[in-house]
């Protein structure tokens, strides 16, 4: 108790707004027990809204999941693609640079024989 309050953990009630309806005679006998059951009612909504958020926050944690998911396998999909047009533009490099030395006359025996097999399989 940080504030050396010795009825801090009692229900506070307003006493003279008390007296003042007992003296009207507007107060009601159960007002106490009405006290309670809306304190009570209270604490459940309290607790329904703390469960409430409790499960937003685990159906949000699961929707980035499965976002998280969704975009690793979007990358290893890219990453596939990028590694085969990679492949595929280091082949035709190989073969321009070929093309360029059999043009030049300084072609060597694997050119020659990589220009044949690309005449023989053009599709590979």
């Amino acid at each position: 108790n940080p504030f050396g309050d010795a009825n801090l953990s009692e229900s506070f009630v307003w006493k003279k707004k008390v007296d003042k309806l007992a003296e009207e005679g507007t107060l009601d006998p159960q007002w106490r027990k009405k006290l309670k059951s809306k304190r009570e009612e209270l604490r459940n909504e309290i607790d329904e809204v703390k469960q409430r958020r409790n499960q937003r926050e685990r159906e949000r944690e699961l929707a980035e999941q499965q976002r998280a998911e969704i975009q690793r396998q979007e990358e290893a999909r890219n990453a596939v693609e990028f590694e085969k047009r990679g492949e595929a533009f280091d082949v035709l490099q190989i073969k321009l640079r070929r093309d360029m030395r059999l043009k030049d006359g300084r072609g060597t025996a694997i050119d020659y024989l990589s220009k044949n097999i690309d005449l023989l399989c053009p599709e590979e």
